[in-house]
Protein backbone atom coordinates (compact mmCIF):
# COMPACT_ATOMS: atom_id res chain seq x y z
CA UNK A 1 0.00 0.00 0.00
CA UNK A 2 1.72 3.51 -1.17
CA UNK A 3 2.14 5.97 1.83
CA UNK A 4 1.66 2.65 4.46
CA UNK A 5 5.17 4.15 6.53
CA UNK A 6 6.98 0.56 5.31
CA UNK A 7 8.65 1.38 2.60
CA UNK A 8 11.68 -0.04 3.99
CA UNK A 9 10.97 -3.11 5.16
CA UNK A 10 8.94 -3.94 1.60
CA UNK A 11 12.84 -2.81 -0.40
CA UNK A 12 14.50 -5.26 2.04
CA UNK A 13 16.56 -7.14 -0.78
CA UNK A 14 15.19 -10.98 0.67
CA UNK A 15 11.53 -9.77 -0.44
CA UNK A 16 11.91 -8.07 -3.62
CA UNK A 17 14.89 -10.10 -5.07
CA UNK A 18 12.30 -12.67 -4.79
CA UNK A 19 9.68 -11.04 -6.61
CA UNK A 20 8.95 -11.37 -10.14
CA UNK A 21 5.93 -8.83 -10.14
CA UNK A 22 5.07 -5.82 -7.61
CA UNK A 23 1.37 -4.91 -7.49
CA UNK A 24 0.86 -1.53 -6.03
CA UNK A 25 -2.62 -1.43 -4.92
CA UNK A 26 -4.97 1.54 -3.79
CA UNK A 27 -3.03 3.29 -6.40
CA UNK A 28 -6.72 5.37 -6.90
CA UNK A 29 -7.96 9.06 -5.30
CA UNK A 30 -5.43 10.32 -2.82
CA UNK A 31 -2.85 7.96 -2.53
CA UNK A 32 -2.15 7.57 -6.81
CA UNK A 33 0.46 10.07 -5.89
CA UNK A 34 2.07 8.18 -3.41
CA UNK A 35 1.35 5.07 -5.53
CA UNK A 36 3.46 6.33 -8.66
CA UNK A 37 6.43 7.51 -5.98
CA UNK A 38 6.37 3.87 -4.66
CA UNK A 39 6.59 2.54 -8.36
CA UNK A 40 9.49 4.28 -9.15
CA UNK A 41 11.00 3.69 -5.81
CA UNK A 42 10.64 0.35 -6.77
CA UNK A 43 11.75 0.03 -10.29
CA UNK A 44 14.85 1.88 -8.88
CA UNK A 45 15.26 -0.82 -6.18
CA UNK A 46 15.07 -3.65 -9.04
CA UNK A 47 18.21 -2.30 -11.04
CA UNK A 48 20.11 -2.81 -8.52
CA UNK A 49 19.58 -6.75 -7.91
CA UNK A 50 21.44 -9.44 -10.29
CA UNK A 51 19.62 -10.98 -13.54
CA UNK A 52 17.32 -13.44 -12.49
CA UNK A 53 18.39 -16.88 -13.04
CA UNK A 54 14.74 -17.13 -15.10
CA UNK A 55 15.84 -14.28 -17.32
CA UNK A 56 12.47 -12.16 -15.91
CA UNK A 57 12.77 -8.61 -15.77
CA UNK A 58 10.38 -7.78 -12.78
CA UNK A 59 7.88 -5.76 -13.14
CA UNK A 60 6.11 -2.89 -11.08
CA UNK A 61 2.61 -2.23 -11.28
CA UNK A 62 -0.03 -0.40 -10.14
CA UNK A 63 -3.75 -1.10 -9.81
CA UNK A 64 -7.06 -0.34 -7.30
CA UNK A 65 -9.12 -3.57 -5.88
CA UNK A 66 -11.71 -0.48 -5.29
CA UNK A 67 -11.64 1.06 -8.95
CA UNK A 68 -10.35 -2.56 -10.93
CA UNK A 69 -7.53 -0.17 -12.35
CA UNK A 70 -5.01 -2.19 -13.64
CA UNK A 71 -6.16 -5.35 -12.81
CA UNK A 72 -6.33 -6.71 -16.39
CA UNK A 73 -2.49 -5.59 -17.04
CA UNK A 74 -1.66 -7.31 -14.00
CA UNK A 75 -3.39 -10.40 -15.34
CA UNK A 76 -1.37 -9.86 -18.45
CA UNK A 77 2.29 -9.52 -16.65
CA UNK A 78 0.99 -12.94 -15.13
CA UNK A 79 0.19 -14.70 -18.43
CA UNK A 80 3.44 -12.86 -19.95
CA UNK A 81 5.82 -13.82 -16.91
CA UNK A 82 4.40 -17.88 -17.52
CA UNK A 83 4.76 -17.45 -21.38
CA UNK A 84 8.47 -16.70 -20.91
CA UNK A 85 9.43 -19.00 -18.50
CA UNK A 86 7.78 -21.79 -20.24
CA UNK A 87 9.45 -20.48 -23.58
CA UNK A 88 12.90 -20.33 -22.30
CA UNK A 89 12.62 -23.91 -19.98
CA UNK A 90 13.27 -22.66 -16.46
CA UNK A 91 9.95 -24.03 -15.17
CA UNK A 92 10.86 -27.44 -16.47
CA UNK A 93 14.82 -27.32 -15.65
CA UNK A 94 13.90 -25.48 -11.76
CA UNK A 95 11.28 -28.55 -11.17
CA UNK A 96 14.00 -31.35 -12.56
CA UNK A 97 16.72 -29.95 -9.98
CA UNK A 98 14.14 -29.57 -7.28
CA UNK A 99 12.84 -33.59 -7.78
CA UNK A 100 16.87 -34.19 -8.17
CA UNK A 101 17.96 -32.75 -4.82
CA UNK A 102 14.69 -34.38 -3.26
CA UNK A 103 15.87 -37.30 -4.44
CA UNK A 104 19.07 -37.07 -2.87
CA UNK A 105 18.35 -35.86 0.22
CA UNK A 106 16.07 -38.73 0.56
CA UNK A 107 18.38 -41.12 -0.20
CA UNK A 108 21.23 -39.81 2.11
CA UNK A 109 19.11 -39.84 4.53
CA UNK A 110 18.00 -43.38 4.25
CA UNK A 111 21.22 -44.57 4.18
CA UNK A 112 22.27 -42.36 7.09
CA UNK A 113 19.23 -44.09 9.09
Amino acid sequence: MPGGGDKLQGIKRGIVEMADIICINKADGERLKLANTSKKEFRNALHLFPKKENKWMPQVLLCSGLSGMGTKEVWQQINSYFTSIESNHFLIENRQQKAKHWLKSSLESSLLN
